[in-house]
């Protein structure tokens, strides 16, 4: 199914686990921007959150992807660990 589900997979491994996390998926063939909502709710009460990333050349993936891992290598190579 779409190659960008992986977002949902971070979340859950992050969060309550696979088997717990509920996921749906809007395939929008005249979507600009791959669309993510994020809705949570337990006993601390409830947060939500939404952005938008920008394909890049490679329909693959997106721009906020390459970005994260040039962020990664630029962590991994620095003598301050933060």
């Amino acid at each position: 199914f779409p190659m960008n589900i992986n977002i949902a997979a971070a979340i859950s491994l992050a969060g309550i686990g696979f088997d717990r996390t509920k996921v749906k998926i809007i395939a929008d063939p005249n979507a600009s921007t791959n669309t993510h909502e994020f809705h949570a709710k337990g006993k601390f009460g409830s947060f939500s959150f939404s952005f938008q990333n920008l394909p890049s050349s490679n329909p693959r993936t997106s721009l906020l992807a390459a970005f994260s891992a040039v962020s990664l290598l630029k962590r991994l190579s620095s003598p301050l660990q933060f």
